[in-house]
């Protein structure tokens, strides 16, 4: 890993073409997201919903996200793929169950279970996944880079060896590493 760069980041491929990072703690206990709770109008039921199908509650269970776009391997130049890195506190067996339960598969990928679903009329690749690659650590998104995020557990050419990327990431967040 880059010093001072979150480790998730070895779970990128490395022809990432965006990497973001948001910490999802310090955002939720910022005063700027205080003051604009206190401009809006009363929030919905969207966020308690969520929280009730799936056990997350985003204000305490998520601590950080680390998210990247890549090319789709087979695919048009321009096809992209994304996946998001997700730390924090998850009921994996309630996830589990409410994608099941909207026609989500469950596969064993080298003794990871990866939870799958068919969005908008893709299919196997392309389709959405989730995979709880470490304890706390949950990656989402496109299927084959759930998978590819599994892989590089193990190690392997990740973002970080992606100079260009990492010099953006260096320069943006003032690290020197």
């Amino acid at each position: 890993s880059v010093a001072g760069a979150p480790d998730e980041l070895r779970l990128l491929p490395p022809d990432s073409a965006v990497v973001a990072y948001a910490d999802v703690r310090a955002v939720m206990v910022s005063e700027v997201r205080q003051r604009i709770l206190q401009m809006l109008p009363a929030q919905g039921t969207g966020q308690q919903e969520f929280e009730n199908q799936t056990g997350i509650k985003i204000d305490t269970d998520v601590d950080r996200v680390v998210a990247g776009l890549a090319p789709v391997p087979g695919g048009t130049a321009d096809a992209m793929s994304g996946v998001a890195l997700i730390r924090g506190r998850f009921n994996e067996t309630k996830i589990e169950a409410l994608m099941r339960s909207h026609g989500a598969r469950v596969e064993d990928y080298k003794g990871t279970r990866v939870i799958s679903a068919d969005v908008h009329g893709t299919h196997g690749a392309n389709s959405l996944s989730v995979a709880f690659v470490e304890p706390g650590l949950a990656a989402v998104g496109g299927s084959e880079l759930v998978r590819e995020a599994d892989d590089l557990r193990a190690g392997g050419d990740n973002v970080t060896n992606n100079q260009d990327v990492m010099n953006f990431v260096k320069g943006f967040d003032g690290n020197d590493a």
